[in-house]
């Protein structure tokens, strides 16, 4: 099983994947917080070139959608070689493609 939680930096997303994981491994189920962006060579090297460019780029856009299916296929290998365990995921790249790709003005 996998659960998702959506949103920008400073959300509180690790607070509340950290609230979710006490609450379902103290009713005896397994979780595991997903980490595979930081145990990846290729997500960590996609990250610093992302974050070369101009927030709200084209390039910037292509690298985190890059980085998001990257993660998915990472995900996918995950999920079924631990299918009993529930795996919490922050996605934060698809909040940033999203909001990268509205034009506003401040």
């Amino acid at each position: 099983m996998l659960i998702t939680f959506e949103g920008l930096p400073g959300g509180g997303k690790t607070t509340q994947i950290q609230a979710v994981k006490n609450i379902l491994n103290s009713k005896g189920l397994k979780t595991k917080i997903d980490t595979s962006a930081g145990k990846n060579c290729i997500i960590a090297e996609l990250e610093k070139i992302a974050h070369s460019f101009q927030f709200l780029s084209n390039e910037r856009s292509l690298l985190y959608w890059i980085i998001r299916q990257t993660k998915g296929v990472l995900l996918n290998q995950e999920l079924k070689t631990t299918p009993q365990t529930i795996i919490l995921v922050d996605r934060l790249w698809g909040s940033l493609i999203a909001y990268s790709s509205v034009n506003f003005t401040l």
